[in-house]
């Protein structure tokens, strides 16, 4: 956490952040060297990882009667990254504990993804970079990525604090760069992460594109950020007025101030050397962000939307309220801080041992990208080179496509669901939808599956994604054993009972003379698992 950011004074915030401010558009998507950012050199000899420690001293490994058994470790993975790749990393975690795994997570080093892109950049001929390889790094880092945690939070970041890499313009270094601030700032402090983001040059840009198309920024960004449209008490649901309306979050006399204030600070990037203007567009900016900081809806709105992209897409409203406490206060009296809110909501009592009942409401059906970054993980998937083409966005339907940074607008993939007035008294949870689940979306990942499956990866040449069937070939001649690896593996060990009888009796009723055979087994139990609802809803 950057203590300068819980000062009250505004010029001491604005003279200890790291300088984005004086990339312009006309920068953006050219090389490093015409853009100030304060991160490491971007040279292809330069390290490319991010030392970043945590601040907490190192707890002690589980006991042995202290052990979570092998479903709870598995499920906790589920939550906390981008999937398991073997059953030995989920008996490591039983033997470490959730405490010391997420110390030793908030403690590891994070890929650096500029780095990366010009070590690319330098290996090509003539040397260039693409949108395309922004992505595919992102996804190389949570596929191959150690700090799996910081790799999953941060993918719940980009999905809040959403800079759509639709803008126009918007070139690989300025996406990258984005990931880079999100991922140094997924344990930091939220404060932080929206002052971080409102300078990145990335973030302006858009801003610029939405004020040119006469668009409300602060409507648009930080309503969409930090507060939502309608007023919320602690456990998230909507106060009402003494007629039964919907009381509004922030008036329209101070959205009006706020809009002015990132009006007036976007006219003054254009022309940074006339200091005085530029200090006051500052100072106005940073107000703006300190009281959209410290508006009441945050806590909640933070707390419901970290909790249903890791936990659950359905959560009490004594889960939101309990993890916004924590979000107003840390326990030391520090507002906004990321790491503690993270450690709350995968340790809440909600998402370790959820009850009959809210387990029956919970789970959340799983992104595209995380469910297929999950079998990826699962199947051992590796290339020869950082460069497999993974960030091909032209279907839609294909689970890929729904990367980090890649959202269509700011409202990411999807709409921000909004709780009816009746069902305040009626329920404590929160309805959700997924609009992926549609008959094209569902034909899509059928076809995309079966050719992954079916040609062991995708691709050529060095660029080729391969897959490791190998192991589970190795298990295909005992249905039974294959099916539980499988179940532990893609299902966090909570495979229903009908789903692992049918694959189980299905792949007895098939040869097993050759090799070819028991492959033509593992294959025939991924096509029914990638479609499998235990698979797609993550619980």
């Amino acid at each position: 956490m950057t203590v300068a950011h819980q000062d009250s004074s505004h010029l001491k915030r604005f003279q200890a952040r790291p300088v984005w401010v004086f990339a312009t558009s006309s920068t953006l998507g050219r090389s490093p060297s015409s853009t100030r950012l304060s991160e490491p050199d971007n040279s292809p000899g330069a390290t490319a990882l991010l030392h970043l420690s945590a601040s907490t001293t190192e707890p002690a490994l589980t006991s042995p009667s202290g052990r979570p058994c092998a479903r709870d470790a598995a499920r906790f993975l589920s939550q906390a990254s981008f999937g398991v790749t073997s059953v030995d990393q989920i008996e490591a975690l039983r033997g470490e504990g959730f405490e010391h795994w997420l110390w030793s997570q908030f403690s590891a080093s994070t890929l650096h993804h500029t780095s990366c892109l010009s070590a690319q950049r330098l290996r090509r001929s003539p040397a260039k970079v693409t949108v395309e390889m922004s992505f595919e790094v992102i996804w190389q880092h949570w596929l191959q990525g150690t700090d799996q945690l910081r790799s999953r939070v941060a993918f719940a970041l980009a999905q809040i604090t959403v800079v759509p890499s639709v803008a126009p313009a918007l070139g690989p270094y300025a996406l990258s760069s984005c990931m880079d601030l999100i991922n140094r700032n997924a344990f930091g402090n939220y404060r932080t992460l929206l002052q971080d983001m409102a300078h990145h040059p990335a973030m302006g840009h858009y801003i610029s594109s939405l004020a040119s198309t006469k668009q409300d920024p602060a409507g648009a960004l930080l309503q969409l950020f930090c507060i939502g449209p309608v007023a919320l008490d602690l456990h998230g649901s909507m106060r009402f007025d003494h007629a039964g309306a919907p009381v509004t979050a922030v008036s329209q006399a101070e959205l009006k101030a706020w809009s002015t204030a990132l009006s007036d600070w976007s006219q003054a990037m254009q022309n940074p050397a006339a200091s005085a203007r530029f200090h006051a567009a500052e100072l106005a900016l940073d107000e703006v962000l300190e009281r959209s900081f410290n508006h009441p809806n945050v806590g909640p709105c933070l707390a419901r939307q970290l909790i249903s992209k890791l936990v659950t897409g359905n959560p009490s409203a004594a889960y939101i309220g309990r993890i916004a406490r924590v979000f107003n206060d840390n326990g030391s009296g520090v507002r906004g801080d990321l790491q503690a809110l993270v450690r709350a909501v995968l340790l809440d009592r909600d998402a370790r041992a959820p009850s009959t009942d809210q387990s029956a409401k919970g789970g959340m059906p799983r992104d595209p990208a995380i469910r297929f970054a999950t079998f990826l993980r699962a199947l051992g998937a590796h290339s020869i080179e950082t460069s497999s083409p993974m960030a091909d966005h032209s279907n839609p339907a294909e689970l890929r496509h729904h990367t980090a940074l890649a959202a269509p607008s700011v409202f990411n993939f999807f709409s921000t669901p909004q709780r009816p007035a009746d069902a305040v008294a009626a329920t404590d949870v929160l309805p959700t939808t997924n609009p992926l689940d549609h008959e094209a979306a569902v034909v899509g990942s059928l076809r995309y599956f079966s050719s992954l499956i079916k040609n062991e990866g995708y691709r050529w040449g060095s660029c080729r994604l391969s897959l490791n069937l190998k192991p589970l070939v190795s298990l295909a001649a005992m249905p039974a054993m294959l099916v539980d690896r499988l179940d532990a593996l893609l299902f966090a060990c909570q495979m229903a009972a009908n789903t692992r009888q049918r694959l189980v009796q299905m792949l007895g009723t098939m040869p097993q003379k050759s090799e070819w055979n028991l492959k033509k087994r593992v294959q025939a139990a991924l096509m029914v698992i990638a479609l499998s609802p235990d698979f797609v809803v993550q619980k």
